[in-house]
């Protein structure tokens, strides 16, 4: 029975490294996600700062094409 025991204990190690590793690169995967929208939201203001009328134009635009795709028909 011990070695069932060991085996159990040695397999919840393993478990135990495996989600530590997840919770690590799940951390470090929102960072870049976090990093990386902030950099496209800077991008995008900066655009709209510069472009007003060229955002309003694709706004309407997008916001016609969603409006046609929910529509359906």
């Amino acid at each position: 029975m011990s070695c069932i025991g060991e085996k159990i204990g040695v397999a919840r190690q393993r478990i135990e490294q495996s989600l530590t590793e997840g919770r690590k690169a799940l951390a470090d995967a929102e960072q870049t996600l976090v990093t990386k929208s902030k950099e496209c939201a800077e991008i995008a203001d900066d655009y709209v700062r510069e472009n007003p009328w060229s955002a309003v134009g694709m706004a309407a635009a997008v916001g016609l094409v969603f409006g046609l795709m929910i529509r359906g028909k």
